[in-house]
C-alpha cells in the first residue's frame, strides 16, 4: 500500500554518471586546458571548467573527450540542454563511447525525458554490458516511468555486477515496495541502512519512518 510518507522518499537526483578516468591535478599545476578543466571540475568550478574544455574545442574541434568532458560540466551546473548537444557532438565524433551514450541519458533523465533517455542506456549497455551504472540508471528511468518490474530486473542486473551500489539497493527496495513486494522491500530497505555511507542521511532517516510502516502492516 502507498503511504505518504513512502513518496515523501528521494528519488531523482540519484542518477549515476561517468567522470574522467586518470589521476586528479590541481588547476595550477598544468597548463593543459583540458586537464585544468578536469581538476576545475572536481573543485566545483563548473564555468571554470567550461571555459577551459572550450578552448580545448578551439585547439582541436574533432576532440571527442573535450566535448565529453564540458557535457559532464554543463550537466554539473544542470544545464542539461547543453550537456546533451556536447553528449551528442562527443558522440558524433566517437559513437562507441559508452560513458557518453550514459551522461546524454542521464541528462535527459534529469529533465523528465525518460523515455528518449532510455534507448541512451540500451545503447550503453550494448557497446559496454558490463556497465553497472547504466543499469543502475535504466532502472530509475523505468521506476519514475512506472515500470516497476523493468526497474527492478535493471537494479538486479547493477547489484550483480557491483554489489556495494548502496543507492541501487535503495532504489530496488523502493521499486519493490511499490509492487506490493512486501517481504523483498523490507529486506532491502533494512540492506540500504546498513550500508549506506553518511552522505545518504537523509534517505536512512526515510527509510527507517518507512521500515517501522511497514513492519505494522
Amino acid at each position: 500500500m502507498r503511504t505518504d510518507r513512502l513518496w515523501s522518499i528521494l528519488i531523482l537526483g540519484i542518477i549515476i554518471s561517468a567522470g574522467m578516468p586518470g589521476a586528479t591535478v590541481r588547476a595550477q599545476e598544468s597548463e593543459d586546458p583540458g586537464e585544468q578543466g578536469n581538476a576545475l571540475l572536481d573543485e566545483g568550478d563548473y564555468d571554470g571548467a567550461i571555459e577551459q574544455f572550450t578552448q580545448e574545442i578551439q585547439l582541436d574541434s574533432s576532440d571527442a573527450m573535450a566535448y565529453y568532458d564540458r557535457g559532464r560540466a554543463y550537466e554539473a551546473k544542470h544545464d542539461y540542454d547543453m550537456a546533451i548537444a556536447d553528449y551528442s557532438q562527443s558522440l558524433e565524433l566517437n559513437p562507441d563511447d559508452a560513458a557518453a551514450r550514459n551522461n546524454r541519458g542521464n541528462a535527459y533523465a534529469a529533465q523528465g525525458h525518460y523515455d528518449t533517455a532510455i534507448p541512451d542506456y540500451d545503447e550503453a549497455l550494448r557497446l559496454d554490458p558490463n556497465y553497472p551504472a547504466a543499469y543502475h540508471n535504466r532502472g530509475l528511468a523505468h521506476y519514475n516511468l512506472g515500470d516497476y518490474g523493468m526497474a527492478i530486473k535493471d537494479f538486479d542486473q547493477a547489484l550483480s555486477l557491483n554489489s556495494s551500489l548502496a543507492r541501487t539497493i535503495y532504489l530496488r527496495a523502493c521499486a519493490c515496495d511499490l509492487a506490493g513486494r512486501t517481504a523483498e522491500a523490507l529486506d532491502g530497505y533494512k540492506h540500504f541502512v546498513a550500508v549506506a555511507s553518511p552522505e545518504d542521511s537523509d534517505f536512512v532517516v526515510q527509510v527507517k519512518a518507512r521500515i517501522q510502516d511497514l513492519k505494522t502492516q
